[in-house]
């Protein structure tokens, strides 16, 4: 058995970018992850990100997106599931500042 949280900031205020992120989790057996993404950016930045989650048996993973601001914001999580029983649970929040964004 183990568990983590994992605590995820992107954050750029200067000039203009373009990220085209992917992340790949995988929990075991009886794991646990608490996973926090805090997306702030400029209203000149483009953030497009997917993270993928490979579960396992009995494992449980909980996403929660925070989206403060950006021009253009996605972000998609993707869930592939290797055995039952396990949880997943996504949650989202974007702020009135940021118009274009997808989670």
């Amino acid at each position: 058995n183990s568990s983590a949280s994992i605590i995820y900031s992107d954050s750029t205020h200067s000039g203009s970018s373009f990220v085209n992120a992917v992340a790949e989790i995988v929990l075991n057996e009886n794991s646990t992850l608490d996973y926090y993404l805090l997306q702030d950016e400029n209203e000149n930045d483009y953030h497009v990100e997917t993270t993928q989650i490979y579960q396992n048996k009995n494992s449980k993973f909980s996403a929660y997106t925070f989206t403060l601001g950006g021009g253009l914001v996605r972000k998609k999580v993707r869930l592939s599931t290797r055995s039952t029983p396990l949880t997943a649970r996504s949650f989202g929040e974007t702020s009135a500042a940021s118009e274009n964004s997808e989670v």
